[in-house]
């Protein structure tokens, strides 16, 4: 019981906090790449219909994720949210393709020129990213 609620404690701490850095995100990644390649893999079953299956469910819950989706401006992507407040939106992109812009150094603050609901994004790593949201 001690243990549920330290655990529970700890994923309310974690979700309040306001900090999502590129540094923190990174390492969650590189920490959890196969999962995240499962969460968009063939055999995922997060994009097949109005919310996601079991398969998705038990990624994101290992990824500490709170929603999969297709990314509506650049086709094929996937859209991972991470960490969502009032007026931001930090999360993680998926996507072979070259049309992922705007791409920017550091989005621990909202970028320089972006607008609102518009996402900028940083590469990770072969076809990841991360992304900030300003959302108003």
């Amino acid at each position: 019981m001690i243990r549920t609620l330290s655990l529970i404690s700890t994923i309310l701490l974690s979700a309040c906090s306001i900090e999502a850095t590129d540094k923190d995100m990174i390492v969650h990644f590189e920490q959890n790449r196969n999962a995240f390649q499962e969460l968009v893999g063939p055999k995922s079953d997060c994009l097949t219909g109005n919310k996601p299956g079991p398969v998705c469910l038990k990624f994101m819950k290992q990824l500490s994720v709170f929603s999969v989706g297709n990314e509506p401006f650049i086709k094929g992507a996937v859209s991972i949210d991470f960490k969502s407040f009032e007026t931001e939106n930090k999360g993680y992109l998926y996507s072979k393709s070259e049309a992922v812009k705007p791409l920017y150094e550091n989005l621990d603050k909202m970028p320089s020129g972006l607008n609102p609901y518009q996402k900028g994004y940083k590469k990770i790593s072969k076809n990841w990213y991360i992304f900030y949201e300003y959302l108003n």
